[in-house]
């Protein structure tokens, strides 16, 4: 098992650990947790934040959690995913939660921000809040922020919070 630190408030000055923006699981990541706070610098953000992973493109996350406030204020990047656990996952998450608070522009979702396509989410859940601060188009889920892949066996219990001036969003 492993300790990823998330203590800080840059995400860009942290090159190693593994939920920096854009970061990639290829293999597989397993009983291993993150803790702390991430504050993207505005003008060097990526479009994929996790609390643990960015991007999960091909790999497999197991047995781990994220306890993260994650707070985006980039407001130009539309295909910005922000996930409690994974920004954006294209592959397999089992087993696995995510208690932090979520907040951003794009896509918001408590575990991840974006199921993909192929991205499959077992045994998992999400507790932390999701808050969207604007954008065209909204997509926030207190489990996932965007689903177009499969979700089984899975629950969330947080709270969403839309802009003061949108009625609607689309929720998953």
């Amino acid at each position: 098992s492993s300790y990823i630190a998330k203590e800080g408030t840059s995400l860009i000055s942290s090159k190693p650990l593994v939920g920096e923006s854009n970061s990639r699981v290829h293999p597989s990541i397993t009983k291993s947790y993150a803790t702390g706070i991430i504050v993207p610098e505005v003008e060097k953000a990526a479009s994929n934040i996790g609390g643990l992973v960015g991007l999960n493109e091909d790999g497999f996350v197991e047995l781990s959690y994220a306890s993260v406030d994650i707070m985006s204020f980039n407001q130009g990047y539309f295909s910005e995913c922000i996930g409690g656990l994974v920004g954006l996952n294209k592959a397999k998450i089992s087993e696995a939660y995510a208690t932090g608070n979520d907040s951003g522009y794009g896509t918001v979702g408590g575990l991840v921000g974006e199921n993909s396509r192929g991205g499959q989410i077992e045994y998992s859940y999400a507790m932390g809040s999701v808050k969207v601060l604007r954008n065209e188009y909204l997509y926030a889920g207190s489990f996932a922020g965007g689903n177009w892949g499969s979700i089984y066996g899975s629950y969330s219990v947080g709270k969403i919070e839309l802009p003061n001036d949108r009625d609607y969003a689309y929720l998953y």
